[in-house]
């Protein structure tokens, strides 16, 4: 729910730039007499608007993921790089099939119990390759790349500069292949997306 309130206020912030600008051009058509005044209020509105959707952005998305200790996949005998013990996957469907069934409140139980648990794979079709920005999942990586999952549910993959090659050749509707760690999921009313930093 955090989420959608973050983005409500991004999308106000961008009307009240746009209106800004137009009683930079007309005052009036705005409702108000100067051109200095509309500045003021339409301007200074969305600037508010800016700082209250920084402030509701979870703390997870800003936070740097580098000071969680996380071992390293061996990718050839899928154990920890440590050789502690077998790294046991599941599927990235069927725990998001899980989650769509929780209220909401059981679902930021599910988050907050469940963070970084979970070594997850699965096939999807690429949708969207692009740089991580302040406001992904995870923060500590280099690329985005968005897949739709067979059920209309979406996997969100991150992946570091080492793979920067790899991520370079994906093009949109190509079938990917992946394993990782889950951070989390998130519900969007339609659908549900997992975010995977991929080994």
């Amino acid at each position: 729910m955090g989420e959608l309130v973050m983005v409500a206020f991004v999308l106000g912030m961008l009307v009240l730039f746009v209106l800004g600008f137009i009683g930079l051009a007309n005052p009036r058509w705005v409702g108000l007499k100067r051109r200095s005044r509309s500045s003021v209020v339409y301007f200074g509105s969305a600037v508010i608007c800016l700082f209250i959707a920084v402030a509701l952005t979870p703390e997870s998305s800003r936070e740097s993921d580098g000071a969680e200790s996380r071992p390293q996949e061996d990718t050839d005998h899928g154990v920890a790089s440590n050789g502690a013990e077998p790294i046991e996957y599941v599927a990235l469907r069927e725990l998001i099939s899980s989650f769509a069934d929780l209220t909401e409140a059981q679902r930021d139980r599910w988050r907050e119990d469940n963070g970084w648990k979970h070594w997850v794979y699965g096939t999807c079709v690429v949708s969207e390759v692009s740089s991580t920005s302040w406001m992904s999942e995870i923060a500590d990586a280099s690329y985005e790349v968005t897949c739709e999952l067979p059920n209309d549910d979406r996997a969100v993959l991150f992946y570091d500069d080492s793979r920067e090659e790899e991520v370079m050749d994906l093009r949109r509707g190509d079938v990917l292949d992946f394993r990782g760690r889950l951070k989390t999921i998130r519900h969007w009313g339609f659908w549900s997306s997992g975010y995977v930093q991929v080994n």
